[in-house]
């Protein structure tokens, strides 16, 4: 396939704009085709990286055995990664915020892209992202690692490619709402919508019924007009947190007027409860201002978790179930467990 479509009439199209030329993110907007193959570059979990390199090796992900591992382009995948998570996210303060990070950057750019195709009906209703998993360990495309890990991206795909999912474009002082729906049947979204501050007050808020019918996977939404806001407070200050039930499906996602690098974000003292449920652990998570991304982990890699990386509001909990992979005691978890979102990554204790 080419880089982007050939012609609009011509099906399905291969994207790597992106990838493989450089482009921001933003561009996969201007593709509009079915697109059957895209991507973006991650590293694996830090236990996978741990299998493949020693303690020397982990001052850079630029080392000889980092490179090794890396089988796009004799190496140069590390620096695309590393030069496209500089372009939207904060410089990593260590090794392992960079794997984790580039994690989080993968799925910013996936999601962006799914987003944009799942809502560009009739000219595309979704997308096939490349790829799932791995045959080799080390940094690639998956969402899914070498040893069945997942990354950030795959707990993303959950929700951009959720069976109904709420999206927008800023621009300027506008935003557009749109619902993709798979549902089969004609449905009604409840969507609700607010926009907050950076500490997580609440500056505007609505709601709106929207008509579903079967068979199409774009409705547009109420388009909003916060240019008044934005003017007051900057695109650094905002974020637009949007909720979408139907059909006894519910989702959600958050809106960004900048890139997440320019977010002066609040430390979001997010907290965890731990308590024994069924085959592992319910642990709810409650933070005091807004926590993107936030993920846990714990002494076991290969734990299954319901969802992971979810973006937290101040006093609105989330709860994660653990499945432990090997017997794991409620006091080594309490010991072990580690909770951290995209403002860990770069600041310091």
């Amino acid at each position: 396939g080419n880089y982007v479509g050939a012609s609009p009439e011509a099906g399905d199209d291969h994207n790597w704009w992106v990838w493989h030329v450089g482009a921001d993110y933003e561009k996969y907007r201007e593709s509009h085709d079915w697109i059957t193959e895209f991507g973006f570059q991650s590293f694996p979990h830090p236990a996978t990286v741990a299998g493949y390199t020693g303690e020397s090796d982990r001052d850079s992900v630029l080392s000889e055995i980092h490179l090794f591992h890396q089988k796009n382009g004799n190496g140069r995948g590390n620096t695309l990664i590393l030069d496209k998570m500089r372009g939207y996210f904060r410089e990593p303060k260590d090794h392992e915020s960079t794997l984790w990070l580039s994690q989080i950057n993968q799925s910013y750019a996936m999601n962006l892209g799914i987003e944009h195709w799942r809502t560009d009906w009739p000219a595309s209703s979704g997308a096939l992202v490349w790829q799932l998993n791995d045959c080799w360990p080390g940094p690639t495309w998956s969402s899914i690692d070498y040893h069945g890990r997942w990354k950030a991206a795959h707990y993303g795909y959950r929700r951009s490619f959720g069976a109904v999912m709420a999206s927008g474009v800023p621009a300027g002082g506008e935003v557009l709402l749109r619902i993709a729906s798979d549902l089969p049947e004609a449905a009604t979204a409840e969507l609700t919508w607010r926009l907050s501050d950076l500490e997580g007050t609440n500056i505007a808020r609505g709601s709106d019924r929207v008509d579903l019918p079967p068979g199409t996977s774009r409705v547009d939404g109420p388009r909003l007009e916060l240019g008044r806001e934005i003017d007051r407070r900057g695109r650094d200050k905002l974020l637009l947190w949007l909720d979408v039930t139907a059909g006894g499906k519910s989702n959600s996602n958050v809106l960004f007027f900048t890139r997440p690098k320019e977010l002066e974000l609040a430390d979001p003292q997010v907290t965890a409860e731990i308590a024994a449920a069924g085959d592992g652990f319910n642990i709810t998570l409650t933070s005091k201002a807004p926590a993107l991304w936030t993920w846990i982990t714990c002494p076991d890699p290969d734990a299954c978790y319901s969802d992971n990386f979810v973006h937290l509001f101040p006093g609105e909990p989330v709860t994660i179930h653990l499945k432990p992979s090997t017997p794991l005691s409620l006091s080594d978890l309490r010991a072990g467990l580690i909770v951290r979102s995209l403002r860990d990554t770069y600041t310091r204790p």
